[in-house]
């Protein structure tokens, strides 16, 4: 069997814990979304 060029690294279990938590929670997901939203609104206004 060939190795494939591109493999994604063993994710840890926390990562995997986590993931699994998110994907059962989307208000996890909503939360991260409106976080980046705001800090990507804060540096772009100016001060």
């Amino acid at each position: 069997m060939h190795k494939p060029k591109y493999y994604m690294r063993p994710i840890t279990k926390e990562v995997q814990d986590f993931l699994k938590e998110a994907l059962k929670d989307v208000r996890l997901w909503a939360i991260l979304v409106i976080l980046i939203a705001i800090w990507v609104f804060i540096m772009q206004s100016p001060v």
